[in-house]
């Protein structure tokens, strides 16, 4: 089971229904749900830290709630940044040096081509531990798929991630193109903004 974080906006959420003192059932009826169920479903996807729906949703929650849609996006932001913030530190705790392929796509075409194959695991790739930074590229080039990724299409080059906040972008033939100042990272699918 998820566990439910203390975010901004599931905490205004719940501070609303007590003030209002009315139930979740009853937010979902005040914002025109006849499917309960549904509606229901729909609120607890911010229990879950899903946002997919705030955007549709939030039109018909600040009246129900009696917010107005600024305090109701400004709650948002703050459980945004919240949720970035943990995630950043979870990188930098669990970081390990590793290259990211740069592909000829960056979004993967089909998209379910890439999920049932595995591809964006395969995009990324952990050094041996312990090993020597300097010996990064050779390592980078022997790891590199013949042919490509499915879904991405052939690899142009790759990202070595020497730690949080050092990054260089190289060629497929392991020359340097550019320096970046922070990790390059890949994209995550499971939650959008």
């Amino acid at each position: 089971m998820t566990q439910i974080k203390n975010r901004p906006l599931v905490t205004l959420i719940s501070k609303r229904c007590r003030d209002l003192n009315v139930k979740r059932t009853d937010i979902v009826k005040r914002m025109g749900y006849s499917n309960i169920t549904k509606g229901l479903r729909r609120l607890e996807e911010f229990d879950r830290d899903r946002y997919d729906n705030f955007s549709r949703m939030k039109l018909r929650l600040a009246p129900a709630l009696e917010v107005s849609i600024e305090e109701l996006d400004d709650a948002f932001q703050k459980t945004r940044r919240a949720i970035i913030a943990e995630d950043e530190a979870e990188y930098r705790k669990n970081f390990q040096p590793h290259l990211i392929w740069e592909t000829a796509y960056k979004v993967p075409t089909p998209i379910f081509i890439a999920a049932i194959s595995g591809a964006y695991e395969k995009m990324r790739r952990v050094f041996k531990k312990g090993s020597d930074p300097r010996g990064y590229i050779d390592q980078a080039k022997k790891m590199l798929p013949d042919a490509f990724v499915p879904g991405f299409g052939g690899i142009v080059g790759f990202y070595i991630n020497y730690g949080p906040d050092k990054s260089i972008h190289y060629n497929r033939d392991g020359e340097p193109i550019e320096y970046l100042p922070k990790a390059k990272r890949r994209s995550k699918a499971i939650m959008k903004w």
